[in-house]
């Protein structure tokens, strides 16, 4: 092969190759990033800082532009199967939508993002049950909860209980089903 021609094939190859890996690498516009300022050393832990504990299937959701938000949030509707009042839930619960979670009932649980976006967490999805630990959003225009430091908060239903979902560092163990038989029912 010609050295010219191969002086010439190299940069621009080189070039390219960089490129593709700056901006093949870098996030879509449809990628949600972000930051916790809290990580839980344990399920007790979590509980103390969430003012409702609950199982319960997500029965309906929808999606909403608020504001100014590049991404979308998903309301989820969840219909409450059990109730939980384990030690230490609740020590600072005053808002009245935390004190209505009753089974039967069903609840709103607001996530950032949406169908279509990469997000840092699980968004929950709808027919699938799970465990949640909940903060209420404080919002008056806005009611509902938030998963209790985002991901800690979501457990997935396992063949034996439920098993936590966060990868971002919280030590967080699956509740078996007898244990959460054995937490007090509200």
């Amino acid at each position: 092969m010609n050295t010219k021609l191969i002086r010439r094939l190299v940069p621009a190859f080189v070039g390219a190759v960089v490129a593709s890996a700056l901006f093949g690498c870098a996030p879509s516009e449809r990628t949600l990033e972000g930051a916790r300022h809290e990580i839980y050393s344990s399920n007790n832990a979590l509980v103390a800082s969430s003012d409702a504990m609950v199982t319960g299937t997500v029965v309906s959701q929808s999606e909403k532009q608020l504001g100014d938000d590049m991404a979308p949030t998903t309301f989820s509707e969840v219909k409450v199967e059990v109730s939980y009042a384990p030690d230490g839930l609740a020590s600072r619960l005053t808002s009245p939508s935390a004190v209505q979670v009753k089974p039967g009932g069903t609840i709103t649980v607001i996530q950032l993002g949406g169908k279509g976006w990469e997000t840092p967490y699980q968004l929950l999805q709808e027919g699938k049950t799970y465990l949640l630990l909940l903060t209420d959003s404080g919002l008056s225009d806005l009611q509902g909860f938030y998963t209790t430091g985002g991901p800690a908060g979501i457990f997935t239903q396992a063949e034996s209980g439920f098993a936590p979902t966060s990868t971002d560092g919280d030590q967080l163990t699956p509740y078996s089903t007898s244990q959460l038989q054995g937490i007090p029912a509200r």
